[in-house]
């Protein structure tokens, strides 16, 4: 049976509906329909309202949790973190890790489809980075931050730490001390190639297992070195070079902050750390295999709705 797909919980990302997230998925036959009524799979999003989750619970349709926020820390999206604490779904997907016991948990992150690229983008970059010397890196500014608010305080500890080091441009309204003309007109990935180092810490950190969202792949895809608040599942390992990456966490600022001022001010070491490759090979295939992997998930959820018993519901 075809999936007649709808749509709820995106009131603060009218967009996501519109875009071809899922329906990159579809096969002939599959639709979405605004009509609650006659749908077969109900997609939720993570800004749910009273109302919203009233529907839901009377909903009897096949629910799919859609994550893309920290849902379980941010206030705004409490009712899809009770939706996923109390596991009120029959399947998940977006910015979390597969399970190798069940179907129903499908990993496909920001990362994978909000930068479009092709495999020459992580080579190339591998390559720019091997090739580099300590003059071009010294053309390079010390330090950007891009964010709007700081919820969870993982970037606020590391930018006290580090203002005295060098001038962090912030473009964005977090400590902004520069104009966001440039950002908005060349995007955040060419804006990046200008810094040596990228805070781009999520919002709470690890919010639950394989949260990660656009801010690390943006970092990397812009050649700088990631001062990153986060965690990377065994997916996610296999295409960032964690060994490039400074991980930040709530009890290691000040070793981090110390480790960027040493690498700021000793080239040598900097262009030695610089020059490691920032994604793992392979990396693209890893890209390649989350959409066979979201694929056949929707195949199975079609053969579920054929009355097949393949979806453990």
């Amino acid at each position: 049976m075809p999936i007649t797909l709808g749509y709820i919980g995106f009131s603060l990302n009218p967009g996501f509906p519109d875009s071809d997230i899922v329906t990159r998925f579809f096969k002939d036959g599959d639709r979405v329909s605004t009509n609650l009524l006659e749908i077969n799979v109900l997609i939720i999003g993570d800004f749910l309202t009273l109302k919203e989750q009233i529907t839901i619970r009377s909903y009897r349709g096949l629910r799919i949790l859609y994550v893309a926020e920290p849902i379980m820390n941010l206030p705004l999206c409490s009712i899809a973190g009770q939706i996923y604490r109390e596991k009120k779904y029959n399947a998940i997907l977006g910015c979390i890790s597969n399970r190798g016991d069940t179907h129903n948990w499908v990993k496909y992150p920001i990362y994978r489809y909000s930068v479009k690229f092709m495999q020459d983008s992580f080579d190339e970059m591998n390559q720019y980075v091997a090739s580099i010397d300590v003059a071009e890196i010294n053309t390079k500014a010390f330090c950007t931050l891009i964010n709007r608010h700081d919820w969870g305080n993982t970037r606020t500890p590391i930018y006290e730490k580090l203002k005295n080091v060098g001038i962090i441009a912030c473009p964005g309204k977090l400590f902004n001390n520069c104009s966001n003309e440039e950002l908005n007109q060349i995007g955040n990935i060419e804006y990046i190639k200008k810094f040596i180092f990228n805070i781009c810490s999520e919002n709470f950190g690890n919010d639950h297992p394989g949260y990660v969202t656009e801010k690390l792949m943006n970092a990397c895809l812009g050649g700088a070195i990631p001062i990153y608040y986060g965690e990377l599942d065994e997916i996610d390992k296999k295409i960032f070079n964690a060994n490039r990456i400074l991980f930040l966490n709530k009890d290691n600022t000040d070793e981090i902050g110390d480790r960027v001022k040493f690498l700021y001010e000793n080239l040598d070491a900097l262009e030695q750390f610089y020059r490691q490759p920032v994604f793992c090979a392979g990396a693209y295939e890893e890209m390649l295999a989350m959409d066979v992997n979201a694929m056949g998930f929707f195949d199975t959820l079609r053969e579920h709705l054929r009355g097949g018993d393949n979806l453990s519901l």
